[in-house]
């Protein structure tokens, strides 16, 4: 919404890119690309005009298992931490992003 309360954009679904049931985090990067963390748990990548760019997950390379964070954070230099609750995981899991994901454009 804008300022002063109007629709600004919708995105996912009907409008493109992915299907989101329940969005539970975005973040922004400087580009203003979009890092989503929907009830499905694979963090999601959108351009800033919503278009689709990558999902991360749902495995982890190196053997790490599978990732399911309720919500995202993302640092100025290209890290998204990922934490999880689940039972039989209880972990932050922390990935650096690389080329062509970052720097953003």
């Amino acid at each position: 919404m804008a300022p002063d309360g109007s629709f600004v954009a919708s995105y996912g679904g009907k409008n493109g890119g992915p299907e989101l049931a329940e969005v539970n985090g975005v973040v922004l990067d400087s580009a203003g690309r979009m890092f989503i963390v929907d009830t499905d748990n694979f963090p999601w990548i959108l351009d800033s005009g919503g278009e689709y760019i990558t999902r991360l997950g749902p495995e982890i390379p190196g053997g790490y298992g599978y990732i399911a964070p309720p919500y995202l954070a993302l640092t100025p230099d290209g890290k998204l931490y990922l934490p999880e609750a689940a039972p039989e995981s209880n972990r932050v899991i922390v990935m650096q992003l690389l080329p062509p994901l970052w720097p953003p454009p």
